[in-house]
């Protein structure tokens, strides 16, 4: 609980002194208006079911996604990691197209997918796959070599050596890696939702922009943040779990 204290302390405080400045006005309220009325907005959106329906569509959109693009990322950073020719035909290409900005690809997939849920999720599946092939690709070649050439002088096969020695030691990486990509995707799938859906919370920010409504715009942006905030969260109690052998793993420490 102390450590939850400690954590939401700084941005209470950030939120008074928000709403502190929007009161008196140093800061002006029509574009910034005071954190009570976006909660007041955000408490009426969701009372009118608005907000509910928007939040559904983003976040089964993104995690589709990031579950499409990391699934063959992970894969594909691991088999770079551990098999020399699959590492020398797939370095080049990623370290080609890596560059590319992912959203500047999205006028592509609209063309081939149309305006809906299809490019929105392409584009975001996309933006989630290189985080997750780059990060497990780093976190195999970081794995010490003796303990490979141990596992093989005690007749482990190398399918034996992936799965119970590479694969367990690339997850610290690989799950930092993950949380990266999940960050971004949500990111990047927001920005797309504004040119590229009708529906969605990126969708409906950018509606209340264009109707410079910023009271409603800044509550779908909260309501974005908090959505990567719990989502955040999971992936780091997931990281817990999963690294029992690994000092306290902690975003509150």
């Amino acid at each position: 609980m102390r450590r939850y204290l400690r954590f939401a302390a700084p941005v209470v405080a950030a939120l008074a002194l928000w709403q502190l400045a929007a009161t008196l006005e140093i800061i002006d309220p029509g574009f910034f208006p005071p954190p009570t009325r976006v909660a007041a907005e955000i408490a009426e959106l969701t009372a009118t079911g608005e907000i509910p329906e928007q939040m559904g569509i983003t976040l089964g959109r993104v995690l589709a996604a990031f579950f499409i693009g990391i699934v063959p990322g992970v894969l594909l950073g691991l088999l770079m990691g551990w098999v020399g020719w699959i590492r020398a035909v797939f370095d080049p290409i990623i370290t080609v197209v890596y560059p590319i900005p992912r959203i500047a690809i999205l006028p592509l997939f609209l063309v081939i997918f149309g305006i809906g849920h299809a490019p929105v999720i392409a584009i975001t599946a996309l933006i989630a796959f290189f985080p997750a092939a780059l990060t497990t690709y780093s976190g195999v070649a970081g794995l010490d070599k003796n303990l490979p050439l141990m596992a093989r002088n005690a007749g482990a096969s190398r399918i034996d050596i992936l799965r119970t020695i590479a694969f367990p030691s690339s997850l610290p990486v690989m799950l930092a890696g993950l949380r990266l990509a999940l960050g971004v995707a949500l990111t990047g799938l927001v920005a797309a939702e504004f040119v590229a859906s009708q529906e969605g919370l990126g969708a409906r920010i950018w509606r209340f922009w264009q109707l410079y409504r910023l009271p409603e715009m800044w509550a779908y942006i909260v309501v974005v943040a908090l959505i990567g905030i719990v989502l955040q969260f999971g992936l780091l109690e997931l990281q817990r779990r999963l690294l029992s052998w690994e000092e306290e793993v902690d975003l509150l420490r």
